[in-house]
């Protein structure tokens, strides 16, 4: 009889391709939601940043103020986003049940020949503001990031209608002088690049000045003029060059241990009194520090392995093999370390201990094994010794060899041809050189230590058909003349002329690394040399005259020191080009330690961490008669920056009170400082005790006026005082009316936040019906008591800004039930009294 349906075995392959098409359809699903959730984050993120800009842009532009320098630093991304954290702090947003963290800047801004510039914190202001807002969110355990920028022009801009052009030049020989700075020393923001044909053009408000003509390679030249309104002056510059001479020198660094020798074989009395085969490695520390090599029987404290690589794989040896008891446990600087099959041994006209000695785990061709005198380094055959950090397994030093048949195992470049002498025969060794030189004496190998290291066996190795060459151990110190060419090392100068150069390789087969460093400035410098985390400093190279040249010795080049720092350098000079009495302090803040500006040129020299450095002259305006002024630099490890120049003006400040009424302190009110043309020279906000004071000024008359919005009125609307040098006047009280003050609380259902929002209502006055409505729009709600509202944030919280007075304060809170109906939920929380400047917290709704 016939049966019909299917076999299990049909049926188990209609599961599985059942399956196979299900998980497909799945990771496809899953996908698309990701794909989906990328961009609604994406769109959440730069709703935010709108969001952020527009409150802004909404604001007085004098509100608006300048994050100080040097900014805080969001350090999640590479490079990390600077940010305001005193006037617009990091605001974190729960929103689309995603955490988002915003971010604002707000920097001075100012158009260079139809480039946006940006300027210091402290720059007077120009008129323009670049705002940078910045979204951050994680995703799938990522950072992302939203960034939207935006320019802020201030409406009522003084226009600066005197204007001074001409031309930058070479005092020598007429050149024209493309990419010349020229600027008023008294404002960074009148300031305009020279093009191509040497020309520049600055507008300026009238006034008296002094400009400065600056380029890289010429002594800036200062000018005093007057700016007269509607006049166009010419003002030409003839910028005298810098002499200059040549720095050079060949660089050398050393990181760390190498293999200084190796015998295979060497048939002497030993400690037994019998004769033996010897045979040993010699280790060389050719850096400043002492370096641990290892305790015996303990494998965490390991810092060195050593390992025996053999043609035949069957007689390689590892470290544990080796089975070293470490009579010296650390390599003394410029000092070697003897590894040795046997503990005490007559070598080369005198006995010699071993600082390590091993017993091999491993039975060698002779079966020998836990016994001194075992032979692990064959002689007559192709090898190699390796050298490597216990910890993570990374290469510190390779030697290998060949043989008449064989290639050497393991080696670093060329091997050292032994092909002629079939390997390592006994009585012969291997001996690293001291210097690059082709044929090295064994009293030149014995003078000095063992540490050049091309990174080539063949360069570096001397074959020695005699041990002719002494072992190294601990108590065995040599000065070295070489080591690694520092091919690839910056070297730069603190002369505010040369532009820094990289060593480069000279020579084959041997190698050297060598440097020309031209245009160096006549005078004495700071020359900084860096490769690789090590450098070099030497304080006291001197340029004689144009044309000199300044040698380094070869035999004392090495980059020795641990490089974590840059270094800055510049002059600090007054408007008219002298440097300033007393002496001016120069501060690169946390980055690194304060200096004082020489007296008689002005110049300082700063060493500090790398990353962005803000560095202030005259901090905190301690020299009462200037001004103070920052400037951000970005500065590498062993980096010299050069010419971060300071020019202050002279000055003093101002001081006032910010009241509103007249006695109490009203903080965070933004005064402008604006100077007779109607400039800003500073924006300060009144602190919790109601007092502002700006930094130091130029001396003149000043306007200070509080920056409000269009309902707040001051009295008086502003106050004229005059700034004399080192002084500070002070602009008396001023009594703010209708300024905003805020209230905040949760919003709760049943304890839980509600994160669909709730509407919050400041009304002025009683507002009837159940749930109470709010009054209709009329001329009359135009013109009457103003109504605040505001949605509560998805994490249940809310902040309401209202002027100070008296108000009723209510929630709504929605629910839509399945068939659609709309239920509104309505909480009355009673009278608030807001005092202009303070916060009401915890008015809590809860249904």
């Amino acid at each position: 009889m016939g049966r019909s349906g299917v076999t299990l075995v049909e049926l188990m392959v209609s599961v599985v391709i059942l399956s196979v098409g299900i998980l497909g359809l799945v990771a496809t699903f899953g996908g698309i939601q990701r794909a989906v959730q990328t961009a609604k984050n994406k769109t959440l993120a730069s709703t935010l940043a709108q969001e952020k800009m527009q409150i802004l842009k909404q604001k007085n532009y004098y509100q608006v103020l300048i994050t100080p320098d040097p900014p805080a630093q969001q350090t999640d991304f590479s490079p990390s986003i600077p940010f305001d954290s005193v006037y617009f702090s990091s605001e974190t947003i729960l929103q689309g049940s995603v955490y988002f963290q915003r971010l604002t800047y707000v920097q001075v801004a100012k158009e260079n020949s139809g480039v946006i510039e940006l300027l210091p914190a402290g720059t007077p202001d120009t008129g323009l503001k670049l705002i940078t807002v910045t979204t951050i969110w994680t995703q799938g355990g990522e950072k992302k990031k939203q960034t939207l920028t935006s320019v802020l022009s201030n409406p009522n801009t003084v226009t600066a209608n005197a204007i001074f052009t001409g031309t930058v030049k070479n005092a020598e020989t007429n050149a024209l002088i493309n990419g010349a700075l020229v600027n008023a020393a008294e404002n960074m923001g009148w300031r305009d690049t020279a093009n191509v044909s040497g020309v520049y053009s600055i507008g300026l408000s009238p006034g008296n000045f002094t400009l400065v003509a600056s380029a890289p390679g010429y002594f800036r030249k200062f000018v005093a003029v007057t700016a007269e309104a509607n006049v166009t002056t010419t003002q030409d510059f003839l910028l005298v060059p810098m002499s200059s001479g040549t720095v050079t020198g060949t660089a050398w660094y050393n990181p760390d241990l190498v293999i200084s020798q190796v015998v295979a074989a060497t048939n002497t009395i030993c400690g037994d009194g019998a004769l033996h085969d010897v045979e040993y490695i010699t280790l060389f520390n050719p850096t400043t520090a002492a370096i641990d090599i290892g305790a015996t029987g303990l494998s965490s404290g390991k810092s060195v392995n050593v390992a025996y690589v053999d043609e035949n794989s069957t007689f390689d040896r590892t470290d544990t093999q080796f089975n070293l008891t470490h009579v010296s446990t650390f390599v003394p600087p410029h000092a070697g370390y003897l590894i040795a099959n046997a503990t005490y041994f007559f070598l080369a006209g005198g006995w010699r201990t071993a600082d390590a000695y091993y017993k091999p785990t491993v039975p060698d061709g002779f079966a020998c094994a836990n016994a001194l005198y075992c032979d692990v380094i064959r002689n007559d055959r192709a090898g190699g010794i390796e050298l490597t950090n216990a910890a993570d397994g990374h290469d510190i030093d390779t030697v290998g060899w060949d043989d008449v048949n064989n290639s050497a195992p393991t080696h670093e470049d060329t091997p050292v041809d032994l092909s002629s002498v079939d390997g390592l025969a006994t009585g012969s060794q291997i001996v690293r050189i001291s210097s690059p030189t082709d044929a090295p004496t064994a009293t030149q190998l014995q003078e000095y230590g063992p540490a050049y290291d091309s990174g080539d066996n063949a360069d570096d190795f001397s074959f020695r058909p005699t041990v002719d060459v002494e072992p190294l151990c601990v108590s065995t110190a040599m000065p070295i003349i070489a080591g690694v060419p520092a091919i690839g090392a910056i070297i730069s100068v603190n002369d505010g002329l040369s532009d820094p150069t990289t060593a480069y390789r000279v020579g084959a087969p041997v190698t050297t690394a060598e440097f020309v460093l031209t245009n160096v400035a006549t005078g004495t410098w700071m020359v900084f040399l860096s490769k690789d985390g090590y450098g070099l400093e030497n304080d006291t190279v001197t340029i004689v005259a144009s044309g000199s040249v300044y040698t380094f010795p070869s035999s004392t080049t090495f980059l020795s020191s641990a490089v974590t720092q840059g270094f800055i350098s510049g002059q600090v000079t007054d408007v008219a080009g002298a440097p300033i009495s007393p002496a001016i302090t120069v501060s690169p803040g946390s980055a690194g330690a304060d200096q004082t500006a020489a007296v008689a040129n002005g110049r300082y020299f700063l060493r500090v961490s790398t990353g962005s450095v803000g560095v202030t002259a005259n901090p905190g305006s301690a020299n009462v008669d200037y001004m103070s002024q920052s400037l951000s630099v970005a500065v590498d490890a062993g980096e010299v920056v050069n010419d971060l120049d300071f020019i202050l003006s002279q000055g003093g400040r101002i001081t006032g009170f910010i009241t509103r009424d007249g006695v109490n302190a009203l903080p965070g009110i933004a005064i402008a400082a604006l100077d007779g043309a109607g400039y800003s020279r500073d924006q300060q906000v009144s602190d919790i005790s109601g007092y502002f004071t700006t930094v130091n000024v130029p001396t003149g008359t000043y306007t200070v006026t509080p920056a409000l919005d269009s309902i707040e009125t001051s009295a008086p609307a502003s106050q004229a005082v005059t700034v004399a040098v080192g002084a500070t006047v002070d602009a008396g009280t001023f009594t703010i009316t209708g300024s905003m003050g805020a209230i905040t609380g949760t919003v709760k259902v049943g304890g839980k936040p509600v994160s669909s929002g709730v509407l919050i209502v400041a009304a002025p006055g009683t507002l009837s019906g159940s749930p109470p409505a709010m009054v209709a729009l009329s001329s009359a709600t135009l013109t009457g008591s103003p109504y605040y509202l505001v949605s509560s944030q998805e994490d249940g919280t809310y902040s309401l800004s209202v002027r100070g007075g008296s108000y009723l304060l209510y929630g709504y809170y929605n629910t839509v039930s399945k068939s659609g109906a709309v239920t509104i939920s309505a909480q009355d929380l009673g009278s608030v009294t807001v005092t202009p400047g303070v916060t009401v917290p915890g008015k809590d709704f809860a249904w």
